[in-house]
């Protein structure tokens, strides 16, 4: 790769929560492809775009233990404990570094650029080099050149694109006991074992491990990381998304019995007003009785992700269409056609829900099975009328 000789060093900061080997890959490939003298790790404090799940000592433990003397630390953002914007600190990190610095910064936060505190000052203290996922390029490329219209200022797209893989993605692995070894170093993986980091529905898993079938335990897991890793922009609660999307099959290895009936009768009548017996979809039922009883679940958005998840229904909440879609196409799933839903899906998610809506409704048409009347619901507010115009 050709070096180019323009900033002196390179300044890469994050919450590095987990820090993880693309971190590093990265790192090493910007200081060759920038040509920069010393590249240096800068460990967030309280960044105000993110809620950081884990605390400042154990974040830069980990990044410790992650890199190797080629690089640098700065904790200057760790020694307070305020929210810390880009304009405040690299006055000071000037004063340490010098004059030629360059901070390096994601695809995704050049496109927010615009909303950063005081963009046009950040743009006089310091350069900019913007490094992209292949996904992201052109929106990218897009916000560096209105940024640069009327002058130049010093804002480069990084030759190098990094893996797909976040710290959020491997946060959400960790949760829900997925190998990461792929991403994390060993010392890492003891490190956060030994800490209990990224554990916190640790108590629903063993639960769900050992009254689950092995295949059943799979696809909840499956489904949570679906939704998790899809929640973006829906303005939705993280931790009602991974409580949801674990417990939707709860019930599905469970007899429905009247106990649980007539529970649901007397803590969720409103759910229970469209309840028919109806063996494809009783275990959704069963499902928000358990989930109260044996998990102790009492937000009613959970409730009700849990038992509509299977039927759909009229006017569902943006987490009940998740869990929806996240049931019908989790990467473990496999049925005609699933490749070209979870392409439009990926695309335009209110597009995928509808097309999924659809496909479920017309499959219980074309095997001749009894249609539940929420299935009716659903098909007839968001299908029926077209009034999506789809």
């Amino acid at each position: 790769m050709e070096t180019i000789r323009c900033a002196k060093i390179g300044i890469f900061g994050g919450a590095f929560d987990p820090p993880h080997k693309s971190h590093v890959e990265m790192a090493r490939a910007v200081m060759r492809e920038r040509g920069y003298e010393k590249l240096v790790f800068l460990p967030s404090n309280k960044p105000p775009h993110k809620q950081l799940t884990t605390s400042n000592y154990h974040r830069l433990n980990m990044l410790k233990l992650t890199l190797s003397s080629e690089f640098e630390i700065c904790e200057i953002e760790l020694e307070n404990n305020q929210v810390n914007y880009a304009v405040d600190y690299l006055p000071k990190l000037k004063e340490i570094y010098g004059e030629d610095i360059e901070l390096i910064i994601g695809g995704d936060s050049i496109v927010d650029f615009h909303k950063w505190k005081d963009p046009a000052k950040i743009l006089q203290l310091s350069k900019l080099l913007v490094v992209a996922r292949n996904n992201k390029t052109t929106c990218a490329s897009a916000a560096i050149a209105k940024l640069e219209s009327h002058r130049n200022l010093g804002i480069t797209l990084a030759k190098y694109k990094p893996k797909q893989m976040s710290s959020s993605d491997i946060r959400n692995k960790l949760r829900l006991g997925y190998d990461v070894t792929e991403w994390l170093g060993g010392k890492i993986i003891t490190y956060i074992k030994d800490n209990n980091l990224y554990n916190e529905y640790y108590i629903y898993r063993s639960k769900l491990q050992r009254e689950l079938s092995v295949e059943r335990y799979n696809h909840s897991m499956s489904v949570a990381l679906f939704a998790l890793s899809n929640m973006s922009g829906l303005n939705l609660d993280y931790d009602k998304v991974m409580i949801a999307a674990m417990l939707h099959d709860c019930g599905k290895e469970r007899k429905e019995t009247e106990e649980l009936i007539e529970y649901n009768k007397v803590h969720f009548a409103e759910i229970m007003s469209s309840y028919e017996e109806n063996r494809a979809v009783e275990h959704a039922f069963t499902g928000m009785a358990i989930a109260a009883i044996d998990y102790k679940v009492t937000d009613m958005d959970i409730i009700k992700a849990i038992a509509y998840h299977t039927t759909g229904r009229a006017k569902m909440s943006e987490l009940e269409k998740l869990i929806y879609v996240a049931d019908k196409i989790e990467t473990t799933r496999d049925y005609l056609n699933i490749e070209k839903l979870r392409a439009i899906y990926s695309t335009d998610k209110q597009a995928g829900f509808l097309a999924l809506l659809r496909t479920g409704y017309q499959h219980l048409l074309d095997i001749k099975v009894e249609v539940h009347s929420l299935n009716e619901s659903a098909y007839k507010y968001y299908l029926e009328d077209d009034k999506y115009g789809l």
